[in-house]
């Protein structure tokens, strides 16, 4: 067990299975008591089990930490407020709030029903608006707390690879493991952003490395797609001039990602003089 996260209540979503299982088992590693929330459905989004935060909380429990399972569905507002109200009731305070919950749907645009859509609109936008609206209340209140959601572009970009076949360019293979490596990385310095007070570099590291790692995948999907990254996925019309696919969005909006939460020279400014104590640079007469 490390102590970086002590004193710190964490909730995580989607944390009964993969990357947020990971996540709550890390922050509960470093000292944080963690809230469990996992609705307990299948990736496909069916047959919900309480048992599957339970599990997790008792993995947390045996390993010397303090967890608490909250199974409710967060696409409802009742299920976002419930999360942030069981760490209230139970711990007191609300640190951090990690949204990692996700469901899947292997379909194409061309091939998706709204029956299928919906679930997903809903448990990955709503479900990050139930639980960090609540939360930033409570926060907003504190002066203090961090709000972290997780995408899954990635994943995207090497699927698109490996149907493509551009998987089998070396370039291409060599850029896609660099990327995940690094998305490792930063999503082990997100946990160290929820114990920011000891370790104040944390936050600007994190927009720093996000920023420009986003763009490279932007330029990777890009890469992936090939010529067709050129043209929309449909013929050009006045009633439809700009219609893009999801790379493409991806690789437009992924140019903006330097000015997040502040520009890249922002965020190297305050590592400099924050952390590193460097002096100060000077500034041109005004006017």
């Amino acid at each position: 067990m490390g102590n970086f996260l002590a004193g710190k209540v964490v909730a995580v979503t989607g944390a009964g299975r993969g990357i947020g299982r990971a996540v709550a088992l890390a922050a509960a590693a470093e000292g944080a008591r963690v809230v469990v929330n996992d609705h307990g459905v299948s990736v496909e989004g069916a047959s919900p089990t309480s048992e599957v935060a339970e599990a997790v909380v008792k993995e947390i429990g045996a390993a010397g930490g303090e967890a608490v399972a909250v199974a409710d569905d967060i696409s409802t507002m009742a299920g976002g407020q419930r999360v942030v109200d069981e760490a209230l009731s139970r711990y007191g305070h609300l640190d951090g709030v990690l949204c990692v919950t996700g469901i899947l749907r292997e379909r194409m645009l061309f091939n998706m029903t709204e029956e299928e859509w919906d679930p997903v609109l809903a448990t990955h936008l709503k479900g990050t608006f139930t639980v960090f609206r609540a939360a930033s209340a409570v926060m907003r209140a504190q002066r203090s707390g961090t709000l972290i959601g997780f995408a899954r572009e990635l994943g995207d970009v090497v699927r698109a690879a490996v149907a493509t076949g551009a998987a089998s360019d070396p370039v291409v293979r060599d850029r896609l493991v660099a990327q995940w490596a690094e998305l490792r990385a930063m999503r082990w310095n997100a946990l160290r952003t929820l114990g920011a007070a000891a370790d104040p570099g944390a936050p600007s590291v994190a927009k720093l490395l996000w920023g420009r790692w986003h763009q490279r995948l932007g330029e990777l999907a890009m890469q992936v797609r090939g010529a067709a990254g050129a043209v929309g996925p449909t013929d050009w019309s006045p009633e439809a001039p700009y219609e893009l696919d999801p790379f493409q969005h991806l690789f437009l909006f992924s140019r903006a990602d330097t000015v997040y939460g502040g520009s890249d020279q922002i965020q190297r400014t305050i590592i400099a003089e924050r952390v590193l104590g460097l002096p100060k640079e000077p500034r041109g007469p005004k006017g």
